[in-house]
């Protein structure tokens, strides 16, 4: 039986890249050695690269498409120090004007937005 560990919404910022957005449930804790997102998610330093496996350049050419990806064990956290895991990434292009929460920083007719969950 499968199990999905995380959800993960990322989004991209025309001048930050790609950002994660909201995980749930929330990531374990971490110590000093994380990097933090826009949005104040906390990621471990293994992972700094999953805003950009979720969402990957050359995504707005795309209406919608999905990508998978593995990462490494953390070793901060027990129960992720043994084993890699295999994530997923689905992807869409919506109008702007169709955002929930539009902030004043969103100037682009377009935004990118991903889905992702790994297991």
């Amino acid at each position: 039986m499968s199990t999905i560990i995380h959800v993960i919404c990322v989004a991209f910022h025309h001048r930050n890249g790609p950002i994660i957005e909201y995980v749930y449930p929330p990531f374990p804790e971490l110590d000093n050695n994380s990097t933090d997102s826009e949005a104040g998610v906390k990621l471990p330093i293994e992972w700094k690269e999953l805003p950009f496996f979720c969402l990957p350049d050359g995504a707005h050419k795309n209406v919608e498409d999905f990508v998978w990806f593995h990462l490494p064990p953390v070793t901060q956290w027990p129960e992720y120090s043994k084993t890699s895991f295999f994530g997923i990434s689905c992807y869409r292009q919506i109008s702007s004007d169709e955002l929930i929460n539009k902030t004043p920083d969103i100037t682009r007719s377009t935004v990118q937005k991903a889905g992702t969950y790994y297991k």
